[in-house]
């Protein structure tokens, strides 16, 4: 379950980034999210079960703190980096916003 769960993140970011091929350093970002996935889910799923007096973790208890702090927000580490990479490839350049420019006054009329 731990696992099946922890892929859908990498996946997604894959599946998005398709039509643009695939860049070694996409997959291994992707590999890097699924292993820190598996491992957050499988460390809150073997904890054993949270009694009164478990200790907390930036006021939450440890279960919780392990899938909001390591599914949550830890993620944000690579998914930016990984958006700010891909950015220039698929954004248009000087000479493409010109060229779309021209075309959209074009089927306005103007000129």
């Amino acid at each position: 379950m731990a696992v099946a769960i922890a892929i859908t993140m990498p996946s997604a970011l894959l599946m998005g980034a398709r039509p643009s091929g695939w860049q070694p350093w996409l997959v291994g970002a992707a590999t890097g999210l699924a292993v820190l996935l598996v491992v957050v889910f499988g460390a809150a799923l073997a904890l054993p079960a949270a009694d009164g007096s478990e200790p907390i973790i930036a006021g939450l208890p440890r279960r919780l703190a392990l899938i909001i702090y390591g599914v949550g927000l830890a993620p944000f580490a690579f998914l930016p980096i990984a958006f700010a990479r891909d950015f220039d490839s698929r954004s248009l350049g000087p000479e493409a916003l010109r060229a779309l420019r021209e075309r959209c006054s074009a089927l306005r009329g103007e000129r």
